[in-house]
């Protein structure tokens, strides 16, 4: 996966990593938990470094790292896409004309004019 993608190999398998590895398998519930981890990775724009102008990517230690370990099995990593971006921007919006309905009826006016609500 790593030479698919781009990313630096795994050259030394020292005591430290074997020690974090097993962790990591046990944290992923088996062999099963741990391939599906390395396809997240795999399918990450930015852990294998295809982000425009970014040259950073993901190491083997970083992805033993416990907490980092731990975002890319809850797909923190994983590559947004444009449906995620819009209906975000799209709550914004919706927040952003309710607190401006709420400030008009604070300051007990609508947007017509110097008229207050009904009661």
């Amino acid at each position: 996966m790593a030479a698919r993608n781009g990313l630096p190999g795994v050259q030394k398998l020292t005591s430290a990593r074997r020690r974090k590895l097993g962790a990591r398998l046990r944290d992923a519930g088996g062999i099963d938990g741990w391939r599906a981890a390395i396809e997240k990775v795999a399918g990450s724009d930015f852990l294998c470094g295809r982000i425009p102008g970014k040259s950073w990517r993901a190491s083997f230690d970083f992805i033993l790292d416990e907490t980092k370990f731990a975002k890319v099995m809850e797909d923190s990593y994983a590559k947004r896409n444009n449906l995620d971006r819009d209906a975000g921007r799209e709550v914004d919006l919706f927040m952003e004309y309710y607190r401006r309905t709420d400030a008009i009826r604070a300051a007990g006016t609508t947007q017509g004019g110097a008229c207050s609500e009904p009661e």
